[in-house]
């Protein structure tokens, strides 16, 4: 029925493209923003809590793991261990140290008084 509707008239035809265009054309595909943001969310986290062992100090780092370079923090370490599996949480060994109640494995560490990061920082 409707499309006997639209090729019977055809002023109809013509506005609906045109309409179309209009609601389209207004969506700002830019205004959405992703629901997790690595330079927003993730690195001002990593800045106050990791870089000052696993940052770009080689003379501070520790375990030869630096978190500021991408390759870096998703290479495999010598134990076979990668800190950051990206799209695998559970993989990532930097999430298990940082979850992990086990003084002698938490991130970051106790020694370090930066406290346990919080739920929704994970």
């Amino acid at each position: 029925m409707l499309r006997c509707l639209l090729f019977r008239s055809p002023p109809l035809v013509r506005v609906i493209p045109a309409l179309l265009t209009i609601l389209l054309s207004s969506v700002d595909a830019s205004a959405v923003e992703p629901a997790i943001s690595f330079d927003r969310d993730i690195r001002p986290i990593l800045s106050d809590t990791c870089y000052q062992c696993h940052g770009p100090d080689s003379g501070q780092r520790q375990a030869g793991l630096r978190l500021d370079r991408a390759e870096s923090a998703i290479a495999e370490a010598a134990s076979g261990a990668k800190a950051i599996v990206p799209g695998d949480a559970a993989a990532s060994e930097m999430i298990a140290r940082i979850v992990s109640d086990d003084p002698d494995v938490v991130m970051p560490p106790p020694e370090a008084k930066l406290g346990k990061l919080a739920p929704e920082q994970v």
